[in-house]
């Protein structure tokens, strides 16, 4: 098993070499074949507040963020052991381990969620695999005119968390993604988002206010750092027992029945 704290110690020389070189950069690769877009990720991505007018239209651009804050307030059951990913269904240790590694605003993750992502949250829930989920932002870099969606729409999922709607709010926001990518999510939209997930009363003045006050910044950077330390290539990326699945696999019900049914063996 991948110990995050050797990770984060290997990476950290890393991730200072490159952030003093060019081509700090994310692109997107059409994949042959129509399915799915996939988003490498180059270099360093941050989360910041470097703003920017551009064409008469607000550009936000993240800053590189290199070092892990430890003071970072995390969501419930989230923890740095965990790689701050968030954890989904019964969480049977005995079950394969499954985290999936996607940015908010990335049309392939979007693809994904429609095609089979009941379908992986229900198998986390039967406790047939051990599911984390890796909340990504550096699409935020590629698309400054978003204003940080991603490290907006991950802010407001954490706080989702604390309510008890992960599984909700996750599919919630993929199910508004704009028709064009880099548009984003207003704030209004991610609010309105936890009323229509069930998020009423109290627990939803309470949402509200962790959303407006950016509570869960730093577990969102500490997130994304933590996928760059993994080396994750491209999003959506799905490991089972830290082997890397392809992205069709896991899209197709059959075929994803059939990965975890041969991970449980």
């Amino acid at each position: 098993m991948t110990n995050p704290d050797d990770i984060r110690n290997k990476a950290a020389a890393g991730r200072a070499n490159a952030n003093s070189q060019d081509g700090k950069r994310a692109k997107t690769i059409q994949i042959l074949g129509g399915l799915f877009v996939l988003t490498l990720v180059v270099g360093l991505i941050g989360a910041g507040v470097y703003a920017k007018s551009q064409s008469q239209k607000l550009s936000v651009t993240p800053e590189a963020v290199t070092e892990y804050d430890s003071s970072a307030q995390l969501p419930k059951g989230v923890t740095a052991q965990n790689g701050y990913g968030v954890p989904v269904g019964k969480q049977d240790p005995t079950a394969p381990k499954a985290e999936l590694y996607e940015d908010f605003q990335c049309p392939a993750c979007g693809f994904l969620e429609q095609a089979n992502g009941k379908n992986i949250i229900d198998t986390a829930v039967k406790g047939d695999i051990n599911l984390t989920l890796h909340p990504m932002i550096f699409l935020d870099r590629n698309f400054p005119e978003s204003q940080l969606a991603s490290l907006r729409a991950t802010m407001a999922l954490g706080c989702a968390v604390d309510a008890g709607k992960t599984a909700e709010y996750h599919s919630g926001v993929f199910a508004m993604q704009p028709s064009k990518e880099g548009d984003g999510f207003t704030d209004q939209q991610l609010l309105d988002l936890g009323k229509k997930v069930g998020i009423e009363g109290d627990s939803f003045t309470t949402f509200e206010t962790c959303v407006s006050s950016a509570k869960y910044k730093g577990w969102a950077q500490n997130s994304q750092l933590h996928a760059q330390d993994r080396g994750v290539q491209g999003t959506p990326s799905f490991f089972l027992n830290d082997k890397l699945i392809d992205t069709a696999i896991v899209a197709d019900p059959a075929g994803f029945a059939g990965v975890v049914a041969e991970a449980r063996k």
